[in-house]
C-alpha cells in the first residue's frame, strides 16, 4: 500500500516540475514580456504569417473559386438573397461567408485579397478571444499563450489559404460559448450582490 502512496507521490512531483518548467511560479518581473510586447510579438506573427499570405496563392479550381463565384454575383448584382455559380442557383451554404466576401470585392475589387481577408481577419479575432479568455480564467502569461497557440496552429493556416467558412464559424462559435458562459454567471452574480447588498 504504502509503495503505491509513493508511486502516486512521485508521479505529483514529476506533473509539479513540468508544470513548473512550463510556468515557473519563481519568474521575475524583469523576465516577463510586458502586456504591450506580448500583444506585439501576437500582431507581428499575425501580419507575417497571415497579412502576408493574403496575395496568394490564387484561387483555386474546385470549392474556392466556386465560392468566389457565388460572392462575385452578390458584388456585381445585388441581390443578397439567391445565390448563383455561372447562372445556377446554389443555396448549399450559409450566406454570411458570402456576404462578407461580397462587401470586400465591393471595397478592394474582385481578387485575392479581398476573397482572403475575412478569413485572416477572423484568425486575428479568433486569437484576441483566446488572448481574452485565457486572461480571465489563468491571467497574462496564459493568454499570450492562447493566442499564440491559435496564430501558429498548422491548421489554422492551411484553412485560411481556401475560401472556406470554417475559420468563421470556429469564430462566432468561439464567441457564442464565451458569452454563454461568462455572462449567466456576471448576471447571477448581479442578482447574488442585490439580494445581499
Amino acid at each position: 500500500m504504502s509503495t503505491q502512496v509513493q508511486s502516486a507521490n512521485s508521479l505529483d512531483s514529476d506533473r509539479r516540475g513540468s508544470i513548473a518548467f512550463a510556468f515557473p511560479a519563481d519568474a521575475s518581473p524583469a523576465s516577463t514580456p510586458t502586456r504591450a510586447a506580448c500583444l506585439w510579438i501576437l500582431a507581428g506573427l499575425w501580419t507575417a504569417i497571415f497579412f502576408s499570405s493574403l496575395f496568394a496563392p490564387p484561387l483555386f479550381d474546385d470549392a474556392d473559386a466556386a465560392h468566389a463565384q457565388v460572392a462575385k454575383h452578390i458584388a456585381q448584382t445585388g441581390d443578397w438573397v439567391t445565390f448563383y455559380i455561372d447562372g445556377v442557383r446554389y443555396l448549399e451554404k450559409a450566406p454570411l461567408p458570402y456576404w462578407i466576401v461580397a462587401l470586400d470585392y465591393r471595397l478592394f475589387g474582385d481578387n485575392v485579397f479581398a476573397t482572403h481577408l475575412p478569413e485572416a481577419l477572423g484568425i486575428f479575432a479568433l486569437a484576441g478571444l483566446a488572448w481574452v479568455w485565457a486572461r480571465r480564467a489563468y491571467g497574462e502569461r496564459a493568454a499570450f499563450y492562447a493566442a499564440l497557440g491559435i496564430l501558429t496552429c498548422v491548421g489554422a493556416f492551411l484553412f485560411t489559404r481556401i475560401f472556406i467558412p470554417e475559420v468563421l464559424l470556429t469564430l462566432f462559435t468561439a464567441l457564442a460559448l464565451y458569452f454563454a458562459i461568462n455572462f449567466p454567471v456576471s448576471l447571477a452574480s448581479q442578482r447574488l450582490e442585490r439580494k445581499l447588498g
